[in-house]
């Protein structure tokens, strides 16, 4: 619960991304409502409220709206969420493979700097220019400005791409900012396994390795891993994952 200025402004800082419901009060006014309020990583909302006279045990309920659009900022961004993340098929479980879901990204050229290790190109940008954040914390490699630590798909709730125009806050970096959020733990105890196959049995020919032409080029991989989480102290939320992975 906050309190507004003699103004009726407020302001609420910090919050996970996530889905909320937001209420406003006065006595002597019904109490307004608005459900279902989606909140992205590094979104800035602004939600207004207009009370009618009426008793405060009424609530007028805003279920319907259009689209909040976040006029006061001048940066085009996009949002990866986790549906995207955990279910869209990734060649080797490369989060970053996913920039090409927004508008105005490229792969790299054959080649350069990060071609081979998910860069990608955004509005013409420079890969190298691209700027990486991880929870609010610059996580960039200085040598060659890729992401210092990688999330493991499983700990990503989602994550944003800001292709242009971004907020001088973010500082460093004349491409893409590319912010990611991990998932907070709960008081419980949470755990999973995994395994990602790729085998040359169940791939079918390449168009030019007929079958009376060769063998079919063997190939196996496997991926796999384990992931936990949990508070560590009650009401604390912390998550720890650990991944490991093996090819062959």
């Amino acid at each position: 619960m906050f309190s507004t200025d003699e103004r009726g402004n407020y302001r609420v800082s910090f919050l996970l991304p996530g889905r909320y419901r937001i209420e406003a009060a006065l006595p002597r006014f019904k109490t307004a409502v608005r459900e279902n309020v989606v909140l992205s990583v590094d979104d800035r909302l602004r939600i207004d409220f207009t009370l009618q006279f009426g008793e405060g045990a009424e609530k007028l309920m805003i279920t319907a709206s259009t689209p909040l659009v976040q006029s006061e900022r001048s940066s085009v961004g996009t949002v990866i969420d986790n549906q995207k993340v955990v279910e869209l098929p990734l060649n080797g479980r490369e989060f970053r493979a996913l920039a090409q879901l927004v508008p105005g990204s490229l792969s790299p050229a054959p080649g350069s700097a990060l071609s081979f290790r998910e860069g990608f190109n955004v509005v013409g940008s420079r890969e190298t220019a691209n700027n990486n954040l991880l929870d609010g914390i610059d996580n960039n490699d200085p040598a060659i400005n890729n992401f210092t630590l990688q999330p493991i798909l499983d700990s990503i709730q989602e994550f944003k791409i800001l292709a242009n125009a971004s907020a001088p806050a973010y500082g460093r970096g004349s491409g893409a900012q590319v912010i990611v959020s991990t998932k907070s733990g709960t008081n419980d105890l949470h755990a999973s396994a995994w395994e990602f196959l790729r085998n040359d049995k169940l791939d079918a020919r390449d168009f030019f390795n007929k079958e009376e032409s060769a063998a079919k080029p063997p190939f196996h991989r496997n991926q796999f891993g384990a992931t936990a989480g949990g508070s560590l102290v009650r009401n604390l939320p912390v998550f720890r994952a650990c991944g490991v992975c093996a090819l062959r």
